[in-house]
């Protein structure tokens, strides 16, 4: 993802442009990876949602999903099918861990 700002919003949550062009993704909400996952309703919402945990996929600067690999490199769990994978459930210090394992790869 190529661009020059760092942060970026949605209505599920946020992602980071690194300085190095990965790009780490943040999602809470009904149907992603965290523990409101089935509790909350897309048609009534509340103004602000909130979770002690998160989904995340991470992307190099190239594009391609790094998930699996930096899953696998941090002993965390993955679950998704060949290449495209997500970290569920994402505890914020494991995020912390995935941050800084993302934010200190070389650019491809």
């Amino acid at each position: 993802m190529m661009t020059d700002k760092h942060f970026g919003a949605s209505q599920t949550g946020f992602h980071i442009i690194f300085s190095n062009g990965w790009c780490m993704d943040a999602s809470i909400g009904p149907g992603i990876y965290c523990e409101n996952r089935y509790e909350l309703d897309n048609n009534n919402l509340p103004e602000v949602v909130e979770s002690d945990d998160c989904e995340t996929i991470v992307q190099d600067n190239t594009g391609h999903d790094r998930t699996l690999m930096i899953g696998m490199a941090l002993g965390l769990r993955v679950d998704g099918e060949g290449e495209q994978g997500v970290l569920p459930y994402l505890k914020f210090e494991n995020w912390l861990r995935v941050f800084d394992y993302v934010r200190q790869q070389e650019a491809l």
